[in-house]
């Protein structure tokens, strides 16, 4: 899963020869935060041990949790909620959100005329602000959570996106704070 992500290629190997096959994807995954699924359950109560839970979420590598961008846990909705029928508000917010990503989009282009998933660590560097807090949000942010240079690159990719949502031209302590709040492995 590691190579295909970063390559953006599929290479199959036989004796007979080598095949190399495009792969750009988006990867998207959900895992439940526990064995029997109800850990953080406001509504049932999880039987797994610490211990249980703990090995449940070592499974995945920390290569591989290192190459996705946003961790974003999804509460369970109560019932109150799935019974409510918003409709037209929900109508309402996602063109409004799509709005909001074609402009987002465009700013892109327009400014480095690619996405900011593609960016090199470089072109990055120059969007960010020179606030000396921002700054030391970001060398806290690397001790603290031991962030590699490829996840130090991710945050400043998230942050970049969150500051173009915005159409602001350059990252602020506000968007790296954004950024880093969905690198937050449980």
């Amino acid at each position: 899963m590691r190579e295909p992500l970063e390559a953006k290629c599929v290479t199959i190997s036989r004796a007979a020869g080598q095949v190399i096959f495009p792969a750009d994807f988006q990867l998207i995954s959900a895992m439940n935060p526990c064995p029997c699924g109800h850990h953080n359950n406001p509504y049932r109560e999880c039987v797994c041990t610490p211990e249980q839970i703990r090995r449940y979420r070592a499974k995945i590598s920390g290569p591989l949790l290192e190459r996705i961008d946003l961790w974003v846990p999804v509460p369970m909705l109560g019932q109150e909620l799935l019974l409510q029928d918003d409709q037209r508000a929900n109508e309402y917010r996602s063109a409004t959100l799509l709005e909001q990503v074609k402009a987002c989009r465009e700013l892109q282009y327009t400014r480095q005329h690619s996405l900011n998933n593609v960016l090199a660590s470089k072109a990055l560097q120059t969007s960010l602000t020179q606030d000396t807090a921002c700054k030391k949000l970001l060398l806290d942010a690397i001790t603290k959570y031991q962030l590699s240079s490829r996840a130090y690159n991710r945050l400043l990719k998230v942050a970049r996106t969150i500051a173009d949502l915005e159409q602001t031209q350059t990252i602020g302590e506000n968007h790296l704070l954004e950024a880093l709040s969905f690198r937050q492995f449980p």
